[in-house]
């Protein structure tokens, strides 16, 4: 609501209540005229409580619709995939999965638990890097999972990741990594990538 508009109303609340209390004299005048009847005072009285109670509520409502406008859009909020263990491997400097040193044929993953995994290899990717390993279950709550990576007869490398659930106003109860760690290899993480470098030792 505009300022201007603010004043108006609260000048036209004001004069009101001042003809209610101008009306409330009893008696006769001392030019003989008679005072304004009791019940014009009460219908007065009444229609100044009405417009003091309306002007509050145009207010409150004025209030809540700026509120609502500033509230999130959802609509336009894309909501990042979590759900998902996404890895660079490097060795030597080279991203093993990009040059196709190891695919599907010599990968395996296996965990202390029985949930069903699903393993991808993207080679050729854009962006946050070149190729990567994605691992992902249908099965997956929040808490804690234990995976160990074997890349052909090469490497072993042991992962353990806590997952948790968000809470965000668009993208809530979704599955998020809130940590990955690794006790032999080195795990880096691009920040807002969704991808964790592994560089392996």
């Amino acid at each position: 609501m505009a300022a201007s508009e603010v004043a108006a109303l609260e000048a036209e609340v004001s004069a009101a209540a001042s003809v209610a209390e101008v009306s409330a004299v009893a008696g006769p005048l001392g030019d003989g005229r008679n005072a304004t009847p009791l019940r014009t005072m009460t219908l007065t009285k009444k229609y100044a409580l009405a417009l003091r109670y309306f002007f509050i509520g145009f207010v409150c409502f004025s209030l809540l619709g700026c509120v609502e406008e500033k509230g999130i859009d959802c609509s336009l909020v894309l909501c990042a995939a979590g759900d998902s263990i996404n890895l660079e491997l490097i060795s030597e400097g080279q991203n093993v999965i990009s040059n196709e040193t190891y695919t599907l044929e010599n990968i395996e993953v296996t965990g202390a638990t029985t949930e069903e995994l699903q393993i991808k290899v993207f080679p050729n990717t854009q962006g946050a890097t070149t190729g990567y390993l994605e691992i992902s279950s249908f099965d997956w709550k929040a808490g804690n999972y234990n995976y160990t990576i074997f890349l052909g007869n090469d490497f072993e490398v042991d992962i353990s990741v806590t997952f948790g659930v968000t809470d965000y106003p668009c993208c809530g109860d979704r599955l998020e990594i809130r940590e990955l760690t690794s006790q032999n290899a080195i795990v880096e993480y691009r920040v807002n990538s969704g991808i964790f470098t592994i560089i392996l030792i």
